[in-house]
Formats: structure tokens, C-alpha cells, sequence
């Protein structure tokens, strides 16, 4: 199963309201995560050859005020993080 089938098994559209809404693990504050050895944040994974950096990582706010979903036209780019500081 690729990373992308992960992710589509995982989360469930909803047609109403155009989101497609994550069913799986969050982080603890709350962000869509995926992945056995490393928590990779879901709108990270869908949005990398388009906020790609080698130092920062993008940080999304959703435009429908939903944190579980995944709909990539609904992310809008907020700011940058330090890859430290999200190790850490």
C-alpha cells in the first residue's frame, strides 16, 4: 500500500461540505498524522512538491475551520517551523 492509498483508506469524504475528513491518528495538538516509524503530518505529505524547503516545514490552517480535514484546496499556508523545533 502506497502512502497515498494509506491515506485515502484512512479518511472518508464528506460531498455536503466538500471535505474529506481524517479517521486516523492525530498528534497531540491535534494535527492528522500517518506513518509506522515516523508521525508525518497528512497536509504535509499532500502539499511536499509544493512547499518544498530544506530548512522549514510549512504549517497549514484549514479555510473550512476543520483540523481532521485533509482537503488540500481547503489548506492555506500560515507560516514556516523550524525542523528543530518540531523535533524537539
Amino acid at each position: 500500500m502506497t502512502p497515498l492509498d494509506e491515506i485515502m483508506a484512512t479518511s472518508r469524504p464528506i460531498v455536503e461540505i466538500g471535505c474529506r475528513i481524517w479517521e486516523g491518528r492525530v498528534s497531540p495538538d491535534g494535527v492528522p498524522v500517518f506513518g509506522y516509524l515516523f508521525d508525518t503530518p497528512v497536509t504535509r505529505y499532500l502539499t511536499a512538491n509544493r512547499y518544498r524547503h530544506k530548512e522549514l516545514v510549512p504549517v497549514f490552517s484549514n479555510r473550512c475551520g476543520n483540523k481532521l480535514c485533509i482537503t488540500v484546496s481547503h489548506l492555506t499556508l500560515t507560516g514556516w517551523s523550524s525542523r528543530e523545533r518540531l523535533a524537539g
